[in-house]
């Protein structure tokens, strides 16, 4: 017979399976104390004054039902701890009970011990209430320099209304503090801080002023005239991170300050209250996008510097709002902000902005100083002037900066210093560019670097016309406005590479006695006094063993410290490779006179021509014009036409043209085109291959870059011919032709450096605009597109796309037309003579 299955026992065993299993998940929840945020140390230890983030839970068996029974108190090693903007749960997380802050019936005092009581709660809970959990946040005290450990003691009140402490956890210790430094770093996570320290790193909380975060602990910590710095890519919350204490907040290893993503984007990231200076850092505000976020709010009453950032994608970058204190914003890359870079609100305050990149902000004006500040030596964009980027600022055309500034390292904030120079030699940038004084008292310099190496780099490249080989950056120099020195001597490194260092080392350069060849070049933006760039006429020496060239400038000659030095740029470099490319030459005699015309589609350093004329082909050629003034640059040539009316009848003349460059040396000639005066009808003969004879330059070394003679009338400025009557360069009494000229080559990226054909390794030809009227007599010539040319010999593409051997513009000539004309017309002549013959003989 079966036994009876008896269920009673199971089901016993199962409740007690169920009881210890609960009370085992109870007992492993319970009676913990856990450093949530962050969840470990730097290893240098957590800076003192690092924010920490706590949960605690323990079990309670409340008996007591007639008031509070729970008190739950938090203590801190003596002296260790900071709570002035920690805070305690005021509701039980698994209870749902509210907490009342502070202590009932002394409990906590009561029960210190050696340690310091800073926070507390008490609650009324029920008897179904088996375990509680509670948060916190404090600080380590600022002063603290030793390990510390969190002490929380339970209490509860026993059936006969006793408090009694019924459970009591200790924190890990806190061990080592990284003591307080001048300077103290910040970063996001521990193992972002490396080996630096002490080191501060975001909490758990995200609350007012940027609690919560690494950089408002630093800021809470430090003194007054302390350094900042941030660790690589630190993101800060969705609360503005208040920065009141005149700190300077600098980066390092790439140092920037983001969001995190999914922030609140309504607030500023940074808010400066107190005179502290923001540096070295790029600053953007990560996903934030509508709204974007305002980069930097400024609100102080004592002065703001902001510097050698890169601040870009926010709303304002930065914004200044109503207060006494003078902003300086200067080496800035400030681009891509939805409203103007800088926006100054104050009615009493100055904003001094200079010697940035501001690109690509706002929809109109880039930046509004509100009637009180001031924005010259800034890179605005490519030929934008100051007074259309600037509102209610002051500027003066002429002092923007013709090119962007180069990026520094790591590419945040751009290549630019402020300079002591004293009587003591400084180098610059890599010691490429020095300074020092002789005589009087030291002043301030502002010294910025364009780099080289394309045309983006050349400062106003549209508006010179030459090439020039850059053997070292271009820089801008310039005075801030209070500054009376005596005198500057300026050196600049020639030896961008070896090609350079042995041309500017010949005979021809430093290597000759003659200063004004030395190869400094400057150019004036602001009164106009060169022609683009030309040869500085200050005193210039050259120390062939330190590979510089030198220039003293005082207020002699140009550029002077009294009016140019408002804002001057300047390269060491070498002339390019002279000449011209002649796209056509033709004559023509006209009754009594004989006019030579030639049209060039490039002309480069050439500051002229001469006509020469013979009564053989072979010569000898003597002038018969006057030197006949060269318009025409790299990119655009020009028409000219010379009359000759010392001729006569019956006569063939031979013509060539002499190229001179800016020494007045001749460097080539072409031609020669000859003309028989005696003919109704003039025959035109053109040689094909040009007689040419070059003085020899250097090969080119570097990068071209350009510059424009001192005696050329035009200027250029855009890429767009401007409209107006159409001007050509006469000699004489008869009327020329329209002046043509070459419309700029267009940028291939297959090709060499810069999208244009590579010359050699160490440089590229690049084209500029074309020439607009500047002043003088001829400043209504305009140029219209030319098609078509040719190389300096004669050869190269017609106007009609073929490849002609003639030079462009003349038709081709078809010779077996003519060589069937030619016999049909002696066919017909030997028919009419016989028969005129026999007709006489008759």
């Amino acid at each position: 017979m079966r036994k009876p299955f008896r269920i009673a026992p199971l089901i016993a065993l199962a409740l007690a399976v169920v009881i210890v299993t609960a009370g085992s998940s109870i007992a492993d929840r319970a009676d913990r104390l856990t450093l949530v945020s962050p969840s470990t140390c730097p290893a240098g230890g957590c800076a003192a004054g690092q924010r920490l983030n706590y949960e605690v839970e323990y079990s309670v068996t409340p008996d007591f039902d007639s008031g509070a029974n729970t008190q739950v108190c938090v203590y801190a090693t003596s002296g260790w701890a900071d709570f002035s903007n920690g805070w305690l749960s005021d509701e039980g997380l698994l209870s749902k009970k509210n907490y009342t802050l502070g202590e009932t019936d002394s409990v906590c005092t009561n029960n210190a011990g050696a340690y310091d009581w800073f926070a507390g709660a008490y609650a009324e809970l029920d008897s179904d209430d088996m375990s509680d959990r509670l948060e916190f946040a404090l600080n380590i005290t600022a002063s603290a320099s030793s390990s510390g450990e969190i002490i929380v003691k339970v209490f509860e009140l026993n059936d006969s209304a006793s408090w009694e402490e019924t459970s009591q956890f200790q924190s890990d210790t806190i061990s080592p503090v990284a003591a307080l430094d001048d300077d103290v770093f910040v970063a996001d996570t521990a193992a972002d801080c490396g080996g630096y320290a002490p080191c501060f790193i975001n909490s758990g909380d995200d609350l007012a002023e940027g609690i919560g975060t690494g950089l408002r602990d630093a800021v809470l910590a430090q003194n007054p005239g302390d350094d900042i710095v941030i660790l690589g890519n630190y993101p800060i919350k969705g609360q503005t991170v208040l920065i009141d204490k005149a700190v300077t907040i600098s980066g390092m290893n790439d140092g920037a300050i983001t969001t995190y993503s999914g922030a609140a984007c309504n607030n500023a990231m940074l808010l400066v209250e107190s005179g502290a200076t923001v540096q070295d850092l790029a600053i953007s505000d990560g996903d934030c996008d509508s709204p974007s976020r305002t980069l930097i709010e400024v609100d102080s009453s004592d002065d703001v510097t902001i510097e050698h950032n890169t601040l870009s994608g926010g709303n304002f970058a930065i914004d200044v709002k109503n207060n006494s204190a003078a902003v300086t914003v200067a080496f800035n890359q400030i681009e891509n902000n939805n409203y103007p870079a800088v926006y100054n609100r104050g009615s009493a305050n100055k904003v001094d902005v200079y010697a940035n990149n501001i690109l690509n902000n706002g929809s109109t004006y880039q930046i509004n100083c509100n009637s009180h500040g001031t924005a010259d030596h800034n890179f605005w964009g490519e030929g934008a002037p100051a007074s259309g980027s600037a509102l209610n600022c002051d500027v003066v055309n002429g002092k923007q900066l013709g090119a962007a500034i180069e990026l520094s390292e790591g590419d945040v904030g751009v290549e630019a210093i402020r300079q002591q120079v004293t009587s003591l030699e400084t180098g610059l940038f890599n010691d490429n560019i020095f300074v020092k004084h002789d005589g009087g008292s030291d002043y301030t310099l502002i010294i910025v670097n364009h780099g080289q190496g394309s045309d983006a780099n050349i400062p106003f490249n549209n508006d010179g016309a030459g090439y020039l080989r850059a053997c070292s950056n271009f820089y801008d120099v310039f005075l801030p406005e209070e500054s009376l020195p005596t005198n500057l001597e300026l050196s600049i490194q020639y030896d961008l590479n070896s090609q350079c260092t042995s041309t500017i080392e010949s005979t021809e350069y430093c290597g000759s006695s003659q200063s004004e060849k030395y190869p400094l070049w400057w150019y004036d933006p602001l009164n106009g006094l060169t022609e683009g760039w030309e040869r500085t006429t200050q005193n210039m020496t050259c120390d062939m063993e330190k590979n510089r060239v030198t220039v003293i400038i005082d207020n002699s000659g140009h550029p002077n410290l009294a009016t140019d030095l408002a804002s001057v740029p300047l390269v060491a470099g070498l002339p390019g490779q002279a000449g011209i490319t002649l796209s056509q030459m033709t004559i023509r005699f006209d009754g009594d006179e004989n006019i030579i015309n030639w049209t060039t589609s490039t002309e480069t350093n050439v500051i002229g021509f001469h006509v020469l004329r013979s009564d053989n082909s072979d010569g000898p050629y003597a002038r018969v014009s006057p030197r006949i003034d060269s318009y025409g640059n790299p990119s655009v040539g020009g028409i000219y036409n010379y009359t000759d009316n010392d001729i006569v009848f019956r006569r063939t003349y031979y013509y060539k043209l002499e190229v001179v460059n800016e020494e007045g040396e001749t460097i080539e000639t072409h031609g020669p085109v000859s003309v028989l005066t005696s003919t109704a009808t003039p025959t035109v003969t053109l040689t094909r291959t040009p007689t040419i004879t070059r003085t020899p330059y250097p090969t080119r070394t570097s990068t071209p870059y350009y510059y424009r003679s001192p005696t050329s009338y035009y200027r250029p400025a855009t890429a767009t011919p401007r409209s107006g009557p159409t001007q050509v360069r006469t000699y004489g009494p008869t009327p020329t032709p329209n002046r043509t000229s070459q419309t700029k080559p267009t940028y291939d990226p297959t090709m060499g450096e810069g999208g244009f054909p590579a010359e050699d390794p160490a440089g590229t030809e690049i084209a500029q605009g074309y020439p607009l009227p500047e002043r003088g007599a001829d400043s209504d010539r305009t140029t219209t597109p030319q098609t078509g040319s040719s190389g300096q010999d004669g050869s190269g593409t017609g106007p009609d796309g073929t490849g002609s051997g003639e030079l462009s513009g003349r038709p081709r000539v078809q010779w077996i037309y003519l060589a069937a004309g030619a016999a049909s017309g002696l066919v017909l002549l030997a028919a009419t003579s016989f028969a005129l013959s026999k007709t006489l003989t008759a």
